[in-house]
């Protein structure tokens, strides 16, 4: 969240404490978890002079609580503070990463990458720069955090849950839609926007596949089809596909459809809408019931 705003008393005299020079895109760098406040603030832009306010462990906390940190700060109505970065998140429990490679693709985004160690991935990204949609293993990520935190010498709670799978649409300034384009407009239309609009869900092949049901022909096809997504993912399967056939992939992934890997659950796109919109309810309403 980017504002031209003044700081308060509060934040302009501590600052001194807990500022680092940064020398780069801006002046000065405080973390304000030294103040009791859950963020970091970025000072004097080079280009405009503006701040820049990152809220830190989001996820946790309603909407009205980031209202009364962003009060702390700035002497303005934090309504009409401007969104220069959001994440938009879901957690999917029980989904495992192989089946978003193998399942999923985002409409419109061309570039897909995927990060990982020791051949196994760990986050896939659909597209790139300042729209785009990432899905990671939250779990290994928190189990990263609690080896380096004992490594740090502190004593930090771990709870060992099953797979745990997240999906982030990250939208940057000039990227961010009108609707939640401010934090009093983000409050107004949290409920009715969809930041996983462009996901499309593929449902599971088949499990056994007869060869006596299908021509030759159409049965090595659906192989090979069904070799490429399992190693190369839907997303890059599709985008090779789309490119050989003249932007035909719909038609070949429709006529090969029980030959996609086999699904063990099924998730449909309304479900993770309404995973969504479960958590957002429970920040801007702040109702525990959700």
């Amino acid at each position: 969240m980017e504002a031209g705003a003044q700081l308060t008393d509060r934040i302009w005299l501590g600052r001194r404490e807990c500022r680092k020079y940064c020398g780069d895109l801006y002046s000065e760098r405080i973390d304000l978890r030294g103040m009791g406040l859950p963020g970091l603030l970025f000072l004097r832009c080079c280009y405009n002079s503006s701040h820049k306010l990152a809220f830190l462990q989001v996820g946790s906390k309603y909407m009205e609580q980031i209202f009364r940190i962003a009060e702390q700060v700035f002497l303005c109505d934090p309504l009409d503070l401007r969104i220069a970065r959001i994440d938009l998140a879901v957690d999917l429990p029980g989904i495992t990463l192989d089946w978003i490679r193998t399942h999923l693709r985002v409409s419109g985004k061309r570039m897909v990458h995927e990060i990982g160690s020791a051949g196994k991935c760990a986050t896939v990204y659909f597209g790139r720069g300042q729209d785009l949609i990432r899905a990671y293993d939250k779990q290994a990520e928190r189990r990263r955090r609690f080896i380096e935190d004992r490594k740090e010498g502190s004593q930090p709670a771990f709870n060992d849950e099953p797979q745990l799978v997240r999906i982030e649409r990250q939208l940057r300034s000039g990227r961010v839609p009108f609707q939640i384009s401010t934090l009093g407009k983000l409050q107004e239309n949290a409920l009715n926007f969809d930041p996983f609009s462009q996901v499309v869900i593929f449902a599971g092949g088949m499990a056994e596949l007869d060869i006596c049901k299908y021509s030759t022909r159409h049965y090595l096809e659906g192989v090979g089809l069904r070799t490429l997504v399992t190693s190369r993912g839907l997303a890059k399967t599709w985008s090779l596909i789309s490119s050989q056939t003249g932007g035909n992939a719909k038609r070949v992934f429709d006529r090969l459809s029980d030959f996609l890997p086999p699904a063990p659950i099924t998730f449909t796109r309304q479900d993770l809408l309404e995973r969504y919109q479960t958590g957002i309810r429970k920040q801007v309403l702040q109702d525990d019931r959700f």
